[in-house]
């Protein structure tokens, strides 16, 4: 039975992801939990349910027919106790939600909501777009707002414990405010999707970038795939967290990559599990055998810093991390510039905020880029 990948997007014409034009395939699951990761649809193992409570359409009950669980609810109104939809029944506020917001009451919506199916059926063509997806299992990207009316527009809650991610809801969703995230493939289901794109790898210098998540969390797929790619002669590029076993990555992966982006992220053991969710001591250690490796015709390594304010981008965070690469005789580092956007993505998967951390709204500076630099004398420094 041939092996099958957990994706959650592949994504054409990408010129961020390494040399060239490239394909880059993104796996779910990773053993990390950046508080400030900026795919948090790649952090759970397994497919998901997102929605977008910007594009929920007012009226509109039709993921909740579809539901064969019961996890749908509606809320309408001021906060108040909490009622399953249909049932009438009190229920316990779910402590995983979609929505962000307390909830008021559930209505019963077998009267009230149908009453207004045929109106929404009538607004809803003239006011639905086209949406934009990643690879049919991302998250949808918002392209237009202002779908609810009123204070008082119900709105979509599902309940997480009772969801058993089968996605009918979002198949029955029309405007694409649900949507799964996640979906299996194989290596077979992956280069049809990427093969497309040969004359641009082949006229670019590019390839296929394995990304996530973190793509050695499934190392027997991401395995198989890159030793597909290797095959037909398309370059193969990796960017990891670097939180694997070397043995396993050594016989299964290794072999078949041309390229490593390697994140290093904090120095401090401590800082990394508090902002990580576990310590850098296995990282750090793999990232000395393979970058050696590299000196000595093993596949080049190339590390790269994420810019976090005020937790990785400190002096003293900076200035260890140089200290680290120079000791291993590292040449050139890239350091990543922060990107405000990813708490959008939390909410839309039903994720709380990060603890004890308020996430900054705002790009780096070039000042503050320019100060990040000047840690790195004597390396050359990439963006």
């Amino acid at each position: 039975m041939p092996l099958r990948s957990c994706v959650f997007a592949i994504k054409g014409n990408s010129l961020d992801d390494g040399p060239g034009i490239r394909s880059v395939v993104f796996f779910k699951g990773c053993p990390l939990s950046c508080a400030w990761c900026h795919n948090p649809e790649g952090m759970r193992p397994g497919p998901e349910l997102a929605w977008d409570e910007e594009a929920c359409v007012t009226g509109c009950t039709r993921c909740l027919e579809a539901c064969p669980e019961g996890a749908i609810l509606v809320q309408d109104g001021p906060p108040g106790p909490v009622r399953r939809a249909g049932t009438g029944v009190p229920g316990r506020w779910p402590g995983t939600m979609l929505s962000s917001r307390p909830p008021g009451p559930v209505l019963n919506v077998s009267a009230r909501f149908r009453e207004r199916l045929t109106s929404f059926r009538n607004r809803v063509t003239g006011r639905t777009k086209s949406r934009s997806r990643s690879a049919s299992a991302g998250i949808v990207q918002k392209e237009e707002q202002g779908r609810h009316v009123g204070k008082q527009a119900p709105r979509v809650l599902v309940d997480r414990a009772r969801c058993t991610r089968c996605g009918l809801c979002a198949d029955a969703c029309p405007s694409g405010a649900l949507s799964r995230v996640g979906q299996e493939m194989t290596a077979g289901d992956i280069l049809a999707a990427i093969l497309p794109d040969r004359p641009f790898f082949d006229r670019s210098g590019g390839g296929v970038t394995l990304s996530g998540g973190e793509p050695t969390s499934q190392m027997n797929s991401a395995g198989e795939l890159a030793r597909r790619l290797k095959r037909a002669g398309i370059h193969v590029l990796l960017e990891t967290c670097g939180l694997f076993r070397l043995e396993a990555f050594d016989r299964v992966l290794y072999p078949h990559l041309d390229l490593v982006y390697f994140d290093i992220k904090l120095m401090d053991t401590g800082k990394h599990e508090r902002w990580c969710g576990t310590g850098n001591k296995t990282i750090l250690r793999n990232f000395v055998e393979i970058y050696q490796r590299a000196c000595t015709g093993g596949v080049a390594v190339l590390p790269r810093v994420p810019l976090v304010p005020g937790i990785t981008d400190t002096e003293e965070n900076l200035s260890a991390i140089a200290t680290f690469l120079r000791d291993n005789g590292v040449a050139q580092v890239v350091l990543m510039p922060y990107n405000p956007l990813w708490p959008a993505k939390r909410r839309r998967l039903g994720m709380p905020p990060p603890a004890g951390w308020v996430p900054p709204s705002h790009w780096m500076t070039r000042d503050r880029m320019a100060a990040c630099r000047s840690h790195f004398h004597g390396i050359q420094v990439d963006e």
